[in-house]
């Protein structure tokens, strides 16, 4: 029963990693065409104009990892969360705008972090289970 537990958890997990994929090349493809080593001012008009265009409220990729920190989830987090964020290495604009300038330094915090060698913790509100306790946090910072 366990190893088919364990068996739905890994597929359920490339499904969101298949999808968050997809999700970040429709959202970070369209500024392609310029290049990092391309003409600056073109570059900072497009982040300019991409910073008012972003929605307010909108999809929050650090608060996303804290709070599946705090709930002892950040394994299963992050590889649908790194499949979404890949394809800003191709977006110089999308890199550029606060929220992806967060999570990429927030990522790179976690990278020497012990936080990512805790424990993986039930979810809250799983019969039988206790409500899963926060993991140790060294290094780990937001």
């Amino acid at each position: 029963e366990e190893a088919a537990e364990a068996a739905e958890a890994a597929e359920e997990a490339l499904r969101c990693c298949v999808l968050a994929k997809f999700l970040g090349w429709l959202l970070f493809s369209p500024q392609w065409e310029l290049v990092e080593g391309g003409p600056l001012g073109e570059v900072r008009a497009a982040v300019r104009e991409a910073e008012l265009l972003l929605p307010r409220g909108g999809f929050d990729p650090c608060a996303l990892m804290r709070a599946a920190h705090s709930r002892g989830r950040l394994p299963l987090c992050l590889p649908w969360l790194l499949c979404y964020l890949r394809p800003l290495q191709e977006d110089p604009v999308s890199r550029a705008l606060p929220p992806y300038r967060a999570a990429l330094a927030t990522l790179r915090a976690l990278a020497g972090s012990a936080a990512l060698l805790a424990p993986l913790q039930p979810r809250d509100g799983e019969p039988g289970d206790a409500p899963a306790a926060a993991p140790a946090a060294a290094g780990f910072a937001s």
